[in-house]
């Protein structure tokens, strides 16, 4: 239930802001991990399903910028108004860097470029110009209630496109 209100309340903030979600997928949700014994105590409960309403399969783990982070499917979408969040991601810490433990973002598809987003809403709180990856680039905005990431391909694609 968590997942779901903290989804719905970002979807809230960015309606509040004037953004318009009708073309938007909301692929996955993320929960951050404050040490590597709570990633790995997460990681175990999801993967035995015992967590209530984050049942699901894990999908993959894999190193990404020098720290596990896995995705899990979940057997029944989570339901968020309109949309259905199909996605955990759950990153354990990177080494030496502070995170503070729970729900941390939700990652939508758009799309648009990124240059045609920003110029339609100048007034979100852009964290950087945007992050260039090899695959999947990436447009940080900063809300109230937590942050939303903006990407072109959803998380799975992209972990089909890495593990062939």
């Amino acid at each position: 239930e968590q997942a779901t209100v903290f989804a719905q309340v970002l979807l809230k903030e960015l309606l509040e802001e004037g953004v318009d979600l009708s073309t938007f997928v909301v692929d996955h949700i993320c929960y951050e991990t404050g040490t590597v014994e709570e990633y790995s105590q997460i990681k175990r409960n999801l993967i035995n399903k015992i967590i209530p309403g984050l049942e699901g399969v894990l999908l993959t783990e894999a190193e990404v910028s020098g720290r596990p982070i896995a995705t899990f499917i979940f057997d029944s979408p989570l339901r968020v108004d309109r949309f259905q969040i199909e996605a955990l991601e759950v990153p354990s810490p990177k080494a030496g860097k502070a995170v503070k433990t729970g729900w941390d973002h939700v990652e939508i598809v758009i799309q648009e470029s990124f240059e045609t987003f920003k110029n339609k809403y100048p007034h979100l709180r852009y964290q950087k110009k945007y992050v260039t990856r090899a695959l999947n680039d990436e447009l940080v905005i900063g809300l109230y209630s937590g942050r939303v990431k903006f990407h072109h391909l959803p998380l799975s694609t992209i972990i089909a496109l890495e593990n062939p």
